[in-house]
């Protein structure tokens, strides 16, 4: 039986080559500065391009929380696009921009919780849980989505967003 420990920055993980087992077995994850944030790497060591993308996650989940939808959107080139599971039609980066202020309207403080991210060579994978304290919460005040983003980088910038989720909890929480 091998020694369970801790694997640090630049450790190799071998044999887990998927993200979910990484969680509990060899204790791969690394802190990439954001609170709360799990980072894997798929058990490849860590490099400068992973701490990039890292840090422009970071800074593109911090703008949409913090209600700086001008600055989220700055993060986009001019011709991406940002597409839900749920309608299947690709917004433009302004269109996204009503949506993301209409977010902010119907459910003000959302938060996301138990941020996952691996890190893509064009981009990053990030699961998340939208959560909010709504009246209709289920009871509990909560609402809470599982999510997951694909997002695709181009010099630096977002050129396809691709969004995961189930709108049903979000449609309960802000019915009125």
């Amino acid at each position: 039986m091998s020694e369970q420990r801790g694997l640090g920055k630049g450790d190799i993980c071998r044999g887990h080559r998927t993200v979910a087992p990484h969680v509990g077995q060899c204790g791969h994850v690394s802190d990439c500065g954001s609170a709360g944030v799990r980072c894997y790497n798929d058990g490849m060591t860590t490099t400068a391009h992973d701490d990039e993308i890292n840090a422009f996650a970071a800074a593109f989940i911090g703008a949409i929380l913090a209600n700086d939808v001008d600055a989220a959107i700055a993060m986009y080139t001019d011709d991406a696009t940002v597409w839900h599971n749920f309608d299947e039609v690709d917004q433009t980066p302004a269109q996204n921009a009503k949506t993301l202020r209409a977010l902010h309207r119907l459910i003000p403080g959302f938060r996301y919780e138990d941020i996952r991210r691996t890190v893509l060579t064009d981009g990053f994978w990030q699961q998340h849980v939208l959560c909010a304290d709504t009246a209709a919460g289920g009871g509990c005040g909560e609402m809470r989505i599982p999510a997951a983003l694909r997002v695709t980088l181009r010099d630096g910038r977002i050129s396809r967003l691709e969004e995961y989720l189930d709108p049903a909890p979000f449609a309960a929480a802000t019915a009125r």
